[in-house]
């Protein structure tokens, strides 16, 4: 995946981002959409599938959930959860439960959920998307409460890795 130079020294303090984020196939799964779009319910789907493991030799894992601190190390971006939220997941009606965590990842896709019935049926030609000023990722269109969605996004970090 194409990753951007780092940004100037002025702007590389860390961001806070409203997302959650979950590491699949060794790469930053960035799950982006507004408050209930779905975003914890995809992480918890994507982290207990053993689908993955037919395409990776790791298990999907959450790094955050509901809030994605991002800093620079280098030229890549890395995502961990602030400290008060790490290792924790909402899953709706149960509330928010403890869940093992990765510590931090990189980020290299952004999935932005979407509410539309229909989405395009092929990925736009230019799937790159500025998350912050000098990092552009990669990202797709998915809506999140489609039960393919987390296959879709296993296959994605699948193809991106070969």
């Amino acid at each position: 995946m194409s990753k951007t130079p780092p940004p100037k020294a002025a702007e590389t303090r860390p961001k806070l981002l409203h997302a959650t984020l979950v590491k699949v196939n060794g790469r930053g799964v960035l799950l982006q959409g507004p408050s209930g779009a779905g975003k914890s319910d995809l992480a918890l789907r994507l982290i207990t599938t053993s689908f993955a493991m037919e395409f990776s030799s790791h298990q999907p894992v959450l790094v955050a959930d509901d809030q994605v601190e991002v800093t620079w190390h280098g030229k890549a971006a890395i995502g961990r959860a602030p400290a008060t939220l790490k290792g924790l997941l909402e899953v709706r009606h149960l509330g928010i439960i403890p869940v093992p965590v990765e510590e931090a990842c990189s980020l290299d896709l952004i999935v932005d959920l979407i509410n539309e019935p229909r989405p395009a049926r092929l990925p736009a030609e230019d799937r790159v998307k500025e998350l912050l000023p000098g990092l552009k990722l990669p990202y797709l269109e998915l809506p999140a409460f489609e039960a393919s969605t987390p296959f879709k996004i296993i296959l994605a970090t699948h193809q991106d890795a070969t």
